[in-house]
């Protein structure tokens, strides 16, 4: 799968990388961490800018380090 730094869709299916990934409350990872997300977890990708994504997972939302997630195949 196409990691996200590279020339990302705006919207569309993510799932986390294979060592899981740790979720923050602002897009440049001085927020606080609000989570942990184990790997291979599927996510929905609301937008990505300037190497972080914010990403839904069952109404939650947060951002990660797109070298944190990776596009499924549709």
């Amino acid at each position: 799968p196409a990691r996200c730094g590279i020339a990302p869709p705006h919207t569309g299916h993510l799932k986390t990388a294979e060592d899981g990934a740790p979720v923050y409350s602002e897009s440049n990872g001085a927020g606080n961490q609000i989570g942990y997300l184990p790997a291979d977890l599927e996510l929905k990708l609301i937008s990505t800018a300037n190497g972080w994504s914010l990403i839904d997972l069952n109404g939650n939302r947060g951002y990660m380090s797109d070298g944190a997630l990776a596009f499924i195949a549709e």
